[in-house]
């Protein structure tokens, strides 16, 4: 399995992901990268996530997604209208974790794809694996199944609160310099708006794909919440074993 994290030039221009994609192309034109069948994992710059209520009235895909954009709606505005946007199955009476990225983002990662005769997998927010993973190492207790976890990226960072099992709250934002003080301030924030007494819950970090060491010891350092770091950021793609784990979208 081939595994890499391809640096981006700074965007300035009004597409944000014209210089992602160009270093994609480019990057894939290497000949590690033939045959495989990539899975692109996108980065939380460029992802944006929804809590969604469970509501028992939707009978059935049609009225589900009609649901699901009217929430999105609510929470972005009517730039949603270009977004992919979709939802996890999270079960009866249980909230659900969304996402939405731009069409035209998708269209530019597919037609990069057949430019180089490459079969794209997936394609997947980086979120979904980092909690996937947190999933698979069982570290949160059962007996209290209530944590924070936070996903560090460079200049970003991405905060989850899990109440019972089930998702309160997701948001994304962009990386401040002291970062503990800046997640102290976010959970102290989120727990108001939630209503939900969660600042003395375990925090759990995970560095992602490439996470900064320095960043990571500085925050250990300065946080003042009980902290757990998720040791293992690696991801093994479960398509194929010739696979490429691509954080395509980076700035």
């Amino acid at each position: 399995m081939h595994q890499a994290v391809i640096p981006c030039a700074p965007i300035h221009d009004g597409n944000q992901w014209t210089s992602t994609i160009a270093a994609l192309g480019l990057a894939l034109q290497g000949a590690q990268w033939r045959d495989v069948k990539p899975t692109i994992v996108l980065s939380n710059h460029f992802v944006r996530y929804a809590v969604i209520p469970w509501n028992s009235l939707l009978n059935n895909a049609v009225e589900k997604q009609a649901y699901l954009k009217h929430c999105f709606t609510l929470a972005y505005g009517e730039s949603t209208k270009s977004w992919d946007l979709r939802m996890s199955d999270a079960g009866l009476n249980m909230p659900a974790l969304a996402s939405g990225i731009d069409q035209g983002l998708l269209s530019a990662i597919r037609d990069v794809m057949t430019q180089v005769n490459l079969d794209c997998q997936h394609i997947q927010p980086h979120l979904m694996i980092a909690i996937n993973q947190l999933t698979k190492q069982d570290v949160i207790p059962a007996a209290q199944n209530s944590t924070w976890f936070v996903l560090l990226e460079t200049g970003r960072l991405c905060i989850a609160l899990i109440s019972g099992g089930a998702f309160v709250s997701v948001k994304t934002y962009a990386a401040e310099p002291d970062m503990a003080q800046q997640i102290s301030a976010l959970i102290k924030r989120e727990s108001v708006i939630c209503g939900l007494d969660s600042t003395d819950l375990p925090v759990f970090v995970s560095r992602g794909f490439h996470g900064s060491a320095s960043e990571n010891l500085a925050l250990i350092q300065n946080f003042d919440h009980p902290m757990i770091r998720v040791e293992n950021d690696s991801w093994e793609a479960s398509s194929a074993p010739n696979s490429i784990s691509q954080q395509a979208i980076r700035t």
